[in-house]
C-alpha cells in the first residue's frame, strides 16, 4: 500500500508554518496491518505463543514438576547447568568483543549533493509536546539537502498537544504531520508502518523525539549504502547517553550503551552476525523494509524483531561511525517501566521467531542462529538467574554452605562449574565495560562498575514484571517521558575535544 491508497486529507497547518497535516482514513491503518499479517504468515506478535509452543510449554512444565517431585536434586542440577552455560557463553563472547579492534564501520563512497537519494525521516511521537522545539532544532541541523529530505512526524489522534506543538514549530522543516486514526495497537511500529507507506525516500531512518543525531549522519549512511552491496539492508548508528553525570541511572545507562554500541555490536557486525537493533537511528533501504513487510505492529521491541526478519530474508546489517545522543531515565520508576517493556519485547521476539526453529536455522545458518540465541535466550536466562547466583555468592562469602551442595561429587562439580561460569560472566562484563568506556573516552564511568551487580538485579526485577505484563497485556506500550534531563550540546567529536582540553588543563594546573 502506498500514499495513493490512504484516502488521506492534506492541508497546510496555517500561519507561517510550512508543515503539512496528513490525516489518513482508518481503512489505511487496517490495510497496513492486514498487509503485514499476510507477509509475516503467522510469524508475528499478535499471538504471544503458537499452538505448538503453548502445548510444548505446558508439557515441559508438567514434566519438570513431576521430575522435581521424584528427584528434586536432578532438576536443580539441570537448571544450574543450563544457566551456567548461558553465563559462560555470554562471558566468552564479551571477552572476544573486548579483545577485538576498535571500530567496525563500513567503507563509504563520496556522493555529491545532486546524486544523494531522497531520505525519509520517520519520527514517531506520543505525549512529546515538551521536546518538540528541541526536536525541530536537532532535525534542522541535519547536513542533508533540504529538497531531498522527507520528514514525517507520526502522531496518534488522541494526542492533540503534540500535534499542536508540531504545527507551531515544525514549519521550518517543511515536515508532514501524520495524524494516525485510533485503529490497531497503540504502538510505535504501527506508526512506523504508516510512515513507511507514505515515504518518498529510497532510504529511511527512524529517530525518537529526544534524539540528537550528529549532523552528518544521513550523509554518512547514504554514502555507506552507496559503497555496499544490495544485501546491506540496515545501518545502525551508535547511541550515546549525553548526560551520564546527572544521576545513577544515567551513569549506568551510559555504561550499558557503551558496552553494546562500542563493544558487542562491533564484534557481531564484523563477524557478519545479525544483531539486535537499537530502537532509533536505524537506517534502511526502503526496498528491504517492504520485502519483509515493515515493522510488526504488535511487537513492543520492533527493532529487535525487525533485525531477525531482515536476517531471515538474507539481508545484512552494519554499523556507521556516527552517533545519536539520547536521554536516559533519571529515576527507578521510569527506568523500570522502560526496561520492563524492552524485556517483554525480547520475550515476544524470541517466541515469535522460535515458532519454527528449524526454518530459522535453515534461513540464517548455524552461526547466526547461535548468536540470535545468545542475544535473546541466553541474555534472558542470565538475567533470570542472576539473583540466585548473587545469593549463592553472598552465602559463600559469609561462610555459609553454598545452596545445593550435599557433599556429593556430582553436586560439588556442578557447583564449581556454575560458580566459575558465573564469575567468568561477571568478569567478562567488567572487562568489556572498561574497554568500551575507554573507546568512548568516558573513563570516569569505570568508578561506577562496582554497581553493575545491583543494576543487573534491577534487570531481574524488570524481567519478572515483563513476564507478568506479557501474560496480562502483551501489546501495551509503556510510555517513557522525555525532556526531563539537562542535556549538553555538541557532536561526539566536539565533546571528546572538550574532555581532552579539560584533562590537559587539570594536568597543567596540578603541575608544580
Amino acid at each position: 500500500m502506498d500514499a495513493a491508497g490512504t484516502g488521506a486529507t492534506r492541508r497546510q497547518t496555517g500561519g507561517d508554518s510550512g508543515a503539512t497535516l496528513v490525516v489518513p482514513e482508518p481503512a489505511f491503518i487496517e490495510g497496513l496491518i492486514a498487509l503485514f499479517d499476510s507477509t509475516a504468515a503467522g510469524v508475528d506478535a499478535r499471538r504471544v505463543l503458537g499452538d505448538r509452543q503453548r502445548a510444548g510449554l505446558r508439557g515441559a512444565a508438567l514434566l519438570l514438576m513431576a521430575v522435581f517431585l521424584v528427584v528434586p536434586k536432578a532438576v536443580l542440577i539441570a537448571l544450574s547447568l543450563v544457566t551456567s552455560v548461558a553465563f559462560l557463553a555470554l562471558g566468552i563472547v564479551r571477552l572476544l568483543a573486548s579483545a577485538a579492534p576498535d571500530r567496525a564501520a563500513l567503507p563509504k563512497r563520496a556522493l555529491a549533493d545532486d546524486v544523494l537519494p531522497v531520505y525519509t525521516v520517520l519520527v514517531p511521537l506520543r505525549r512529546e509536546a515538551r521536546v518538540v522545539p528541541r526536536l525541530v532544532a536537532n532535525l534542522g541541523a541535519l547536513a542533508y539537502p533540504p529538497d531531498k529530505l522527507d520528514i514525517k512526524m507520526l502522531v496518534e489522534a488522541d494526542d492533540p498537544e503534540t500535534a499542536s506543538a508540531l504545527a507551531r514549530h515544525a514549519g521550518a522543516l517543511a515536515a508532514e504531520i501524520v495524524i494516525l486514526p485510533p485503529v490497531g495497537p497503540m504502538t510505535k511500529p504501527k506508526a512506523l508502518d504508516a510512515g513507511l507507506a507514505l515515504a518518498r525516500g529510497d532510504l529511511i531512518t527512524v529517530f525518537d523525539a529526544e534524539d540528537r543525531p550528529e549532523p552528518d549522519q544521513l550523509r554518512v549512511s547514504a554514502e555507506t549504502f552507496a559503497a555496499g552491496s544490495d544485501d546491506l539492508a540496515c545501518l545502525q548508528a551508535r547511541l550515546v547517553i549525553d548526560h551520564p553525570e546527572e544521576g545513577w541511572f544515567p551513569t549506568m545507562f551510559a555504561i550499558e550503551y557503551a558496552m553494546l554500541f562500542d563493544g558487542l555490536l562491533p564484534w557481531l557486525a564484523r563477524g557478519g552476525y545479525p544483531f539486535l537493533l537499537g530502537g532509533t537511528s536505524n537506517h534502511f533501504r526502503r526496498s528491504a523494509l517492504l520485502a519483509v513487510g515493515g515493522w510488526d505492529p504488535w511487537n513492543v521491541t520492533e527493532d529487535a524483531d525487525l533485525a531477525l526478519r531482515l536476517a531471515a530474508a538474507g539481508c545484512r546489517s552494519g554499523l556507521i561511525a556516527s552517533a545519536t545522543f539520547e536521554e536516559a531515565p533519571l529515576a527507578l520508576r521510569p527506568w523500570l517501566r522502560q526496561r520492563t517493556r524492552w524485556l517483554k519485547g525480547w520475550l515476544q521476539t524470541w517466541f515469535v521467531h522460535m515458532r519454527h526453529p528449524a526454518t530459522l536455522l535453515r534461513l540464517v545458518g548455524p552461526g547466526a542462529f547461535s548468536m540470535i540465541q545468545l542475544q535473546l535466550l541466553a541474555s534472558l536466562g542470565a538475567i533470570a538467574a542472576h539473583p540466585v547466583w548473587a545469593v549463592l555468592v553472598a552465602a559463600a562469602l559469609m561462610g555459609l554452605a553454598p545452596l545445593g551442595t550435599d557433599g556429593s561429587v556430582t553436586g560439588d562439580l556442578v557447583m564449581v562449574f556454575s560458580a566459575s561460569a558465573f564469575a567468568i560472566g561477571w568478569l567478562a562484563a567488567a572487562r568489556l565495560a572498561v574497554t568500551a568506556l575507554e573507546r568512548r573516552r568516558f573513563v570516569r564511568g569505570r568508578r561506577a562498575l562496582v554497581w553493575l551487580p545491583l543494576y543487573w538485579l534491577l534487570m531481574s526485577w524488570a524481567l519478572g514484571l515483563a513476564v507478568i505484563d506479557l501474560v496480562r497485556r502483551p501489546h501495551f506500550w509503556a510510555k517513557t517521558a522525555h525532556g526531563l534531563a539537562r542535556r549538553p550540546s555538541g557532536t561526539l567529536q566536539e565533546r571528546r575535544s572538550a574532555t581532552k582540553r579539560a584533562a590537559a588543563a587539570s594536568v597543567s594546573a596540578a603541575a608544580p
